[in-house]
């Protein structure tokens, strides 16, 4: 039972449950999820306790990812601070994989991928993009994992690099635009 699992994990250094709780309906789903929202995590994994974990990317029939449904979408301004190539055995193996950003205040981070064209990819490099400003359009504004004080955009793509601005914007200004 799910009972037992965690109190083998319990006290365990490698493993440590998440933040879970119990759900009988739509109604306790939801109110779970405005709380989890509220606090500005990322969103809910709902699992059926007498279901066989699968480690998919395509789906399963006993878990379900519940997230916004609203569409809606923000941009904001990031000072790139870092350069990844793509993962090995792909086509972007020696170009682009990923840029690291930070907020003027350095209280929002993470790395962006997405949003790219084929062209940027094969040709920058990071001396072309470090220091410079982007913009980046994302989801959601959620709180780092790891990091209490850090926070992160949920689903970043890269609009643009904008020559016309010299700094990036604040978590304040960031976490007002997306109230």
């Amino acid at each position: 039972s799910f009972e037992n699992v965690l109190a083998h994990t319990k006290g365990n250094p490698i493993y440590s449950p998440i933040e879970h709780q119990i759900v009988n309906n739509f109604e306790e789903v939801m109110a779970y999820y405005k709380d989890v929202k509220e606090r500005r995590l990322e969103g809910l994994v709902l699992k059926n306790f007498s279901g066989v974990f699968e480690s998919t990317q395509t789906g399963s029939k006993n878990q379900m990812k519940v997230k916004s449904v609203l569409g809606e979408e923000y941009e904001a301004e990031f000072t790139i601070t870092g350069f990844e190539f793509g993962e090995k055995g792909t086509r972007f193996e020696n170009g682009l994989g990923a840029l690291h950003y930070t907020s003027k205040c350095g209280k929002i981070q993470g790395k962006v991928g997405s949003g790219f064209s084929h062209a940027e990819r094969d040709n920058l490099t990071e001396e072309d993009v470090v220091g410079r400003i982007v913009t980046l359009r994302f989801d959601e504004l959620i709180k780092d994992k790891h990091e209490d004080s850090v926070f992160r955009l949920y689903a970043p793509r890269f609009i643009e690099f904008r020559e016309d601005k010299e700094e990036a914007d604040s978590l304040e200004y960031v976490m007002e635009m997306a109230q």
